[in-house]
C-alpha cells in the first residue's frame, strides 16, 4: 500500500511522521541503495528531499502568516478611509449635483435608481410570462391553489375470523368476552 504525503491529516502529523523517516534513514548506511519507484536512490539523497519538504512547509507558513497580516492592515486602511471616500463623494454632489454625470468621472455613482420607463416593464413582464409558459412553472399563489388529492388505496385482507382460544363451541367464547 503506497501512502502520499497529501493523505495525513494536517501539518504537525507530516512534520511528525517525516521526521521519523528521517531519524530512521540516518541509520542506514549512506551508501545503501534503496530502489523506490524503480529509480536508484540512496538514504542522504531521501532525507534530503524530505527536508526540501518540511523547508517548504515553514515558507509557506511563513507566506501565509505574511498574507494575514498585509490582509489585516488592507482591512484597517480601508475602514479608516472610509469615512474620507464619502466626505469626497458628498463634496462632488454637492459641486455637480446627485445625478451628474460628471460624478462617473469621479469615480462616483449617481445617487437613486434610474427610473424605468412603463416599456421597459412592460417588455420585462411579457418576458417573465414567455419563460414561465416555456418552462411550465408557477407562481407561489398558483401553487397554492393546487392541492393534492390521495389515491384511494383498497387494502385487501382475510376476513377477521373470531377467536375461540382453541376451543370450537360458543361457551368458550362467551367466557373470553365480557358481558
Amino acid at each position: 500500500m503506497s501512502m502520499s504525503l497529501m493523505s495525513f491529516r494536517n501539518k504537525p502529523t507530516l512534520e511528525r511522521r517525516l521526521r521519523q523517516t528521517i531519524d530512521w534513514l540516518k541509520t542506514l548506511a549512506p551508501n545503501t541503495k534503496l530502489t523506490l519507484n524503480g529509480k536508484p536512490l540512496t538514504p542522504p539523497r531521501v532525507i534530503q528531499a524530505f527536508k526540501s519538504v518540511l523547508i517548504t512547509l515553514n515558507e509557506v507558513d511563513a507566506a501565509h502568516a505574511n498574507y494575514r497580516t498585509t490582509l489585516d492592515r488592507w482591512h484597517q486602511v480601508q475602514i479608516a478611509s472610509r469615512p474620507l471616500f464619502f466626505s469626497v463623494q458628498d463634496l462632488a454632489r454637492a459641486m455637480y449635483g446627485k445625478s451628474s454625470p460628471m460624478l462617473a468621472q469621479a469615480g462616483f455613482r449617481s445617487s437613486g435608481r434610474q427610473r424605468q420607463s412603463v416599456e421597459t416593464k412592460a417588455q420585462a413582464l411579457e418576458r417573465s410570462r414567455a419563460t414561465r409558459q416555456a418552462r411550465h412553472t408557477m407562481g407561489a399563489r398558483q401553487r397554492d391553489l393546487v392541492k393534492g388529492i390521495p389515491e384511494a388505496t383498497i387494502h385487501s385482507s382475510p376476513a377477521a375470523v373470531p377467536t375461540t382460544n382453541g376451543m370450537h363451541n360458543g361457551a368458550a367464547n362467551a367466557a373470553v368476552l365480557p358481558s
